[in-house]
């Protein structure tokens, strides 16, 4: 998980000044460390930043209607549309209680690509995720082309030119370098376990990554306004979607400084270690403009994302049943 927010820094270009270091270390970290694509988690993750919670343009929250509905207008739309046709994806009503089930990362980063290089979310249960995830990783590689080396981007001059040949190698290669991980992994661990250990061992790791990864991701969002794009400026886009929680030395650690999760969308590429700084004016220019600022404790801010499912999947039952 900590590799996940050392990648997350690199994605955005907030660790290293040049951008050709850190999308280096971005492919390293996030292909070689974790064995998923760099470009994948780019180009997912660059859509989430542009309109969090805005349904059909945010892929995190694609997970509506088909596992969770979300949001207290959603909720009744939902009822409305589905009571027409008399049937329900899922029991919404009970999503509070499946939530702890299908708490897996595939409910905030899995993606699948479709013809239009469009992005749904796929949720699946905590056995099944992490042999869907990588498997379904490779087939975004492979079928992206992310395993083709461009000959001029391989040249002594392409290189030379500067950041943009770079890059072009960079994508091709996403497919060789996640290939290393597993050959690492199996490598480092398969002298010490027996073949059954090392599944079990790689499964168990996953899931208890998946679990952590959710809980800290989807604590800034799940409980905030979540509806169509209102074509709001930046900062009132940024704001209504996002919250904070408490600073502390252990919620820095264990959320990647992503308890500042406001300060992290109004300026992406700022070092995580700058939150706090920014943070007080950030929070007077809202107290000046009238716009909320959310700040919570850990545990509240998780408590939150359960008490959200439950009142969205109330207000579904409720329309659903007396339309």
């Amino acid at each position: 998980v900590q590799a996940s927010w050392l990648q997350h820094d690199l994605g955005h270009l907030s660790v290293f000044r040049k951008t050709k270091w850190n999308h280096l270390l971005h492919k390293f970290v996030m292909c070689h460390l974790i064995g998923a694509s760099a470009k994948w988690w780019t180009l997912l993750h660059s859509r989430h930043h542009s309109k969090p919670n805005c349904f059909r343009k945010d892929p995190d929250i694609d997970m509506h209607p088909f596992l969770f509905t979300l949001g207290k207008k959603f909720s009744v739309e939902v009822s409305m549309s589905l009571g027409i046709k008399k049937k329900k994806y899922m029991p919404y009503n009970h999503q509070h209680k499946y939530f702890f089930i299908t708490k897996v990362y595939s409910c905030c980063k899995a993606a699948q690509f479709t013809s239009d290089d469009e992005f749904s979310i796929t949720a699946l249960p905590p056995l099944l995720f992490p042999t869907y995830f990588h498997c379904h990783t490779f087939y975004i590689a492979y079928t992206k082309r992310y395993w083709v080396v461009s000959t001029a981007a391989c040249t002594t001059k392409g290189l030379a030119v500067g950041f943009q040949s770079f890059s072009e190698l960079r994508h091709d290669t996403d497919l060789a370098f996640m290939l290393t991980f597993y050959i690492r992994f199996f490598f480092t661990y398969g002298s010490l376990l027996e073949m059954k250990s090392l599944l079990a061992y790689y499964f168990i790791f996953r899931m208890l990554e998946s679990s952590w990864f959710v809980w800290v991701s989807q604590m800034n969002h799940i409980p905030m306004d979540i509806y169509y794009d209102k074509n709001l400026d930046w900062v009132s886009t940024q704001l209504q979607a996002t919250c904070n929680v408490e600073q502390s030395l252990f919620n820095d650690w264990f959320t990647g400084h992503l308890n500042f999760q406001i300060e992290h969308h109004l300026f992406p590429t700022m070092p995580r270690h700058n939150y706090w700084k920014v943070a007080p004016l950030v929070k007077s220019l809202c107290a000046k403009h009238g716009i909320e600022y959310q700040c919570k404790p850990l545990l509240t801010a998780f408590a939150d994302i359960v008490h959200s499912l439950k009142n969205s999947g109330e207000l579904w039952l409720d329309a659903y049943l007396h339309k």
